[in-house]
């Protein structure tokens, strides 16, 4: 299935958004009813068609609203399940079951939101994000608040949300970092407009200089194998892993 909002292609994968202005975000938080800004495999959805579709789309924000923070998980959920209409055979199950999901099952559901930390509160949000079953999750800024190991735990949990269940995975950032090394599949924005997109390695490794003359945050991993090429004549390969490239190094230089 293709689906397009706007004029970026979406694909069932773990897609990143390198955005510095949360364009892509904000076109969808905002997408007008009137206007066919949607397509499915080529085709315009209707008004009706863009609600139902939009209703399967779950946004998680860069943080919770202030207002919600004085709740306990247990409130937080079930404001979210009251608030989006989900129609549960067992919201108490689902409730669990997500948390669980998302490695918070030894959780307190009477500790309040403001008593968590900022890891715990991300992966509430991602929790809740879950109840309503959605096909696209889109992520705001998410990886920056983990350590390396909650980020790979976490990464091949939406790898599995994707291969098993058939989600669109976005992962939205204005940090090449995480862009780079947590999507397989990449979308670049500038000024509102497609910039690049495609597979992730080859949107970084073969767009270096268009990246850093848009004033885009190139990772650091490809800028060292690019500025060793191109001033030592190197020839290094561009990596992911740090091992990898320290073994390419030990070969070629």
């Amino acid at each position: 299935m293709e689906i397009k909002i706007s004029n970026f292609k979406l694909v069932n994968d773990v897609i990143g958004i390198f955005d510095e202005d949360d364009y892509f975000i904000n076109l969808v938080k905002n997408i007008s009813f009137n206007e066919k800004t949607i397509s499915i495999n080529g085709k315009k959805l209707t008004g009706f068609q863009k609600r139902r579709f939009l209703n399967k789309i779950k946004i998680i924000d860069k943080e919770i609203d202030d207002s919600l923070l004085s709740l306990n998980i247990y409130q937080y959920m079930r404001y979210d399940i009251i608030d989006n209409l989900l129609n549960l055979k067992d919201y108490k199950k689902k409730i669990y079951d997500s948390l669980s999901i998302v490695g918070l099952k030894n959780l307190n559901l009477n500790k309040k939101i403001i008593e968590l930390s900022s890891c715990e509160k991300k992966l509430l949000q991602f929790a809740t994000a879950l109840l309503s079953n959605p096909d696209i999750i889109i992520f705001d800024c998410f990886f920056e608040v983990f350590d390396i190991k909650l980020r790979k735990k976490i990464s091949n949990l939406l790898s599995q949300l994707v291969e098993r269940y058939k989600k669109v995975v976005i992962l939205c950032s204005n940090q090449g970092e995480f862009i780079y090394k947590y999507t397989n599949y990449s979308i670049v924005i500038k000024d509102g407009k497609k910039l690049i997109d495609g597979k992730t390695e080859e949107v970084f490794t073969n767009n270096v200089r268009l990246l850093i003359d848009n004033g885009f945050d190139v990772p650091e991993i490809i800028m060292f194998s690019y500025k060793a090429n191109l001033i030592k004549n190197a020839k290094l390969n561009y990596h992911k892993d740090c091992r990898d490239l320290i073994k390419d190094i030990y070969k070629k230089v």
